[in-house]
């Protein structure tokens, strides 16, 4: 479990760690100004700090610890997630404050099972898509991954919470894309999405079907289920060029903005930092997701690569999903920006994600542009 050389650690991609300390500093910047109108001390900001300052613990502790490790806890990783989103199922609340039944209490600690299980989903499909590699395209393998990623997916739809499940399909589709799964499945998957649409779009919540109809006519209801859309627009469009400034957000400090420290805290960062800002932080994210896939390039094996992939493709979907509809370019769905949003579980699964790349980055082999596009 515990096997490190320095050799190894010579690799370590200082890049990507750097530009994640950068991000994390200034969403707690971001979150710190969030938070100032509704309370002037700097209690809304330490459970961010906390959950920060825990994600780099692990960060450096999985340093230390062999990613094979994760390989051997796949299975009972996923049976511990399906055992967690059951008893959200069963004992979750939030649906009067949040618009879903997606925590979970255990004593003092409240979190979402639904986050953790992102990751643990990564985890389990690299290992299952490793397994099968050589039986990638038979209908039966085809058939393993469909019901085991089929299961999980319908329990976090009951919370109800479309953004969480959207963001699993997302990156479950790359995954299996990236293991050279054949062109026929990939259409045929999307023929079923979409003849299974007008089904979906009739089982969600009245609130989930005002977020896609707001999102089809910015216009519809601007001072009801619209408010927060709009809103979020004038606030990116008043920060201009450099911003207003620090804690000069009028938006922001005046409450306009619903979610301002959460869903739509990039409004908060362009309304005080300005198209600058947000460029800035749009780079930084690119940065990262490029180290990330040199890592996967160079992965020792197919497990490690697919789990790079999974990661990148969680972050990317998180970050393209809540940028876009702060600006009106997505529908609404409640999707955190990974290290800037206030959320503690959401960080902490964001670092740790982070941790993992940064461990393989360290066992990696010499980059080889040549070949295939997939890796099995």
């Amino acid at each position: 479990m515990f096997n490190r050389n320095k050799k190894q650690f010579a690799q370590f991609d200082w890049v990507l760690f750097i530009v994640t300390v950068i991000l994390c500093l200034l969403g707690l910047l971001a979150v710190r100004s969030a938070t100032y109108s509704k309370d002037p001390s700097i209690a809304p900001l330490v459970t961010q700090i906390i959950a920060t300052l825990l994600g780099f613990g692990v960060i450096a502790i999985l340093q230390w610890v062999d990613i094979d490790y994760l390989r051997k806890l796949a299975i009972p990783i996923y049976l511990i997630i399906l055992a967690l989103l059951v008893a959200t199922r069963l004992f979750g609340f939030g649906m009067e404050q949040w618009g879903a039944d997606s925590w979970l209490k255990l004593g003092p600690v409240i979190f979402q099972p639904s986050e953790f299980s992102k990751l643990g989903i990564i985890i389990f499909l690299a290992w299952l898509l490793e397994r099968y590699k050589s039986k990638i395209n038979k209908p039966t393998t085809i058939l393993i991954l469909a019901v085991t990623m089929a299961i999980p997916i319908f329990l976090i739809l009951k919370q109800p919470d479309l953004g969480t499940a959207a963001v699993i399909i997302f990156f479950v589709a790359v995954m299996i894309f990236y293991a050279d799964i054949h062109w026929g499945y990939i259409l045929a998957a999307f023929v079923l999405a979409l003849i299974a649409v007008p089904l979906l779009y009739a089982s969600l919540s009245p609130i989930q079907q005002d977020r896609i109809l707001n999102f089809i006519d910015p216009l519809r209801d601007p001072r009801g289920s619209n408010y927060q859309i709009l809103q979020g627009i004038v606030a990116i469009g008043s920060g201009q060029l450099s911003g207003r400034g620090y804690l000069q957000g009028t938006q922001t400090h005046f409450g306009f903005i619903p979610e301002q420290d959460t869903d739509y805290i990039f409004s908060v960062i362009a309304e005080e930092f300005g198209f600058i800002g947000g460029v800035f932080l749009i780079v930084c994210y690119f940065i990262i997701l490029f180290r990330m896939v040199l890592i996967a390039r160079r992965a020792k094996d197919p497990f490690e690569g697919l789990l790079v992939i999974g990661i990148a493709s969680m972050i990317f979907i998180h970050v393209f999903e809540n940028i876009g509809m702060t600006i009106g370019l997505m529908p609404v769905t409640g999707i955190p920006l990974p290290l800037i949003s206030n959320g503690g579980t959401f960080q902490l699964l964001t670092l740790t994600s982070i941790g993992i790349i940064l461990s393989i980055s360290t066992q990696r082999r010499p980059l080889d542009f040549s070949g295939g596009g997939g890796i099995l």
